[in-house]
């Protein structure tokens, strides 16, 4: 919705700030030190799952939104335990 200053567009803002200061707040209750990060890597996959699954359906891309959204959680958790993760290259996806 393009149009600033439609009452819809100010309530879908609203409701996407609060979303993402609530995942802010559930990272921090988790012991992610790089907060905002996450919150933003989550919301741009639940927005590319919400456009994939108009687009191709439940069996598109969509239907990984979950395994992804917790690889995503993971890597931040390592992260933030000072972990570091194996490096992902076509050879180890291949493995």
């Amino acid at each position: 919705m393009a149009d600033v200053d439609r009452p819809a567009r100010q309530v879908i803002e609203e409701f996407k700030r609060k979303q993402r200061d609530r995942l802010v707040d559930l990272a921090h209750q988790a012991g992610i030190t790089d907060l905002e990060l996450l919150a933003d890597t989550l919301i741009l996959l639940l927005e590319g799952a919400r456009v994939s699954r108009q687009s191709s359906g439940a069996s598109g891309p969509f239907a990984h939104f979950m395994i992804s959204a917790e690889a995503g959680i993971a890597s931040f958790l390592h992260k933030s335990a000072g972990e570091r993760l194996p490096l992902v290259t076509p050879a180890t996806i291949h493995a």
